[in-house]
């Protein structure tokens, strides 16, 4: 969450769970495949480098979606409408993508509002249609948790409206009767509350919440559920920290620019290898019947580097198409 966001919510009175916050954001980063502090690394004589990132926090993420499937929605007496309000929001897309976040980063998050509504003198709205926003667990806060439900909560998104990026704070409360209010606040490009806006709703729960099913035993994470890729850091670094050694064992960066075709060879075989790294460097070598010196001793290598991965993790090299 922005630090103007967090200011917004601590002046208002409400306390922002940064213990939460600090994993969460941690989970995002290696989930999105950035570098992190622990890739950033110096050698005994001061020479600054990166590991190379692999992506396998990204790749587990998806793997894990892809084992759950939407397999009916019925909404019994309105299930046209409900199915055209779904589709008006991509949902076939977008929950898939809110599977893989929630796997990564153990929550994810939707509530609902109004579009181009009109809003009535006490607050009410009249009209408008009905849209969907979907949340990361990093734009989520629970506000107010009981027996593990949450009840109340806060979700901040950032959108373009035109060439600007724009926060925007929903804050959803209950009254002292039971119904639901949202208070929208749109910030400047600055970080400034700009406007805001609080409507009454009824007493059903504009939002939903999707955690893990896994018991989330982290300390100061109330109301989230278990980061699987935060849980499974160590075991990424020590993945990205592996292929970096194998890399600079085998010398590799020595076939950056490599490209070479035999064309006299009217069937054979090709490779391309590409590895970037954050500071700007990389390899990227290409070639179709010709090799780089030591290519089959160096192929063996990164092939026998993986197999072990494989077996260790006991992944079936047939079902994924591996070599």
């Amino acid at each position: 969450m922005k630090e103007h966001v967090k200011a917004y919510l601590e002046k208002a009175g409400y306390a922002v769970n940064t213990v939460a916050a600090d994993i969460l954001w941690k989970a995002d980063d290696w989930y999105r495949i950035r570098e992190t502090d622990d890739h950033r690394r110096v050698t005994v004589s001061g020479e600054r480098y990166s590991l190379a990132r692999m992506g396998f926090a990204k790749r587990a993420a998806a793997d894990d979606a892809n084992l759950c499937e939407v397999v009916e929605i019925n909404a019994g007496s309105n299930d046209e409408a409900v199915h055209e309000i779904l589709a008006a929001n991509r949902f076939d897309t977008q929950y898939r993508e809110q599977l893989e976040l929630t796997s990564a980063e153990g929550t994810s998050a939707c509530y609902v509002r109004l579009e181009d509504a009109d809003v009535m003198s006490d607050g009410t709205l009249s009209g408008g249609r009905i849209c969907l926003n979907y949340i990361g667990a990093t734009g989520f806060l629970p506000l107010t948790v009981r027996n593990g439900e949450i009840v109340e909560a806060a979700f901040c998104g950032e959108a373009l409206r035109g060439a600007q990026s724009v926060d925007t704070l929903v804050i959803c409360t209950l009254d002292p009767v039971g119904n639901y209010r949202y208070k929208t606040v749109i910030f400047t490009e600055d970080g400034e509350a700009g406007s805001e806006q609080t409507v009454r709703l009824g007493n059903v729960r504009p939002f939903a919440v999707m955690r893990t099913a896994e018991v989330n035993s982290i300390d100061g994470m109330q109301g989230y559920g278990y980061p699987k890729v935060y849980g499974a850091i160590p075991v990424f670094l020590g993945l990205d920290a592996a292929f970096s050694a194998l890399l600079d064992e085998l010398d590799l960066a020595a076939w950056d620019g490599y490209r070479q075709e035999d064309s006299t060879v009217l069937d054979g075989e090709s490779f391309s290898l590409n590895v970037a790294f954050e500071d700007g460097s990389g390899i990227d070598a290409v070639g179709t019947n010709s090799f780089p010196d030591g290519y089959y001793e160096k192929k063996g290598a990164i092939q026998a580097f993986f197999e072990a991965l494989m077996r260790e993790y006991e992944i079936d090299a047939d079902k994924i198409g591996y070599w």
